[in-house]
């Protein structure tokens, strides 16, 4: 069997947007939908993708929690999406997890925060006793400027401090800063 661990799709109603934006920055392989994305997978041999939500702003994480779960059927598994800064995390947490999305998928360049900023270790903590992962963009974006949110020894820091927390870094944990990944 054949995963792709990081994929994205987007409600039918939001795909052309998001995918027009990301064509300045980066390659896009599909028209942004769950059935542009399937018919990649299918090209590509892959028998199974979970795609990450992106949570770009405070408050959307319901909307966009809600078509993840309607979503959550094979070939896809989709995780649910959080921002920090949103008002109610703990909610947000407890709702991906009663919805059965396995993970919450987090973005520091996009959603301005950094892993050891002591404001959001109970978020944290609660994803680590509801049983969730947490996968985060990792290293460099190509759409934000430096200097990153993220880098491998303050993920390294983070896994430290939350040890029991299922954390996955996109991206080999730093892109683009390959040396410190291997250090």
């Amino acid at each position: 069997m054949v995963i792709d661990f990081h994929a994205h799709c987007y409600p039918d109603k939001m795909a052309a947007k998001v995918t027009a934006a990301s064509l300045s920055r980066v390659p896009v392989y599909s028209d942004g939908t769950r059935a542009g994305l399937e018919a990649s997978m299918r090209r590509a041999g892959i028998d199974l993708a979970v795609s990450l939500t992106v949570v770009n702003a405070p408050g959307n994480s319901a909307n966009i929690n809600a078509w993840a779960q309607m979503e959550n059927r094979p070939p896809l598994v989709m995780t649910g999406g959080l921002h920090p800064d949103e008002p109610d995390p703990f909610a947000t947490v407890d709702a991906v997890a009663a919805a059965g999305l396995p993970g919450i998928k987090v973005h520091p360049e996009y959603q301005d925060f950094r892993f050891d900023e002591e404001r959001l270790f109970p978020i944290w903590e609660r994803c680590e006793r509801r049983g969730l992962f947490l996968i985060t963009h990792a290293g460099w974006d190509a759409v934000n400027e430096p200097p990153w949110h993220t880098d491998p020894e303050s993920l390294a820091a983070f896994h430290r401090r939350f040890p029991g927390l299922n954390l996955i870094l996109a991206h080999l944990g730093g892109m683009a800063m390959w040396d410190e990944v291997e250090k």
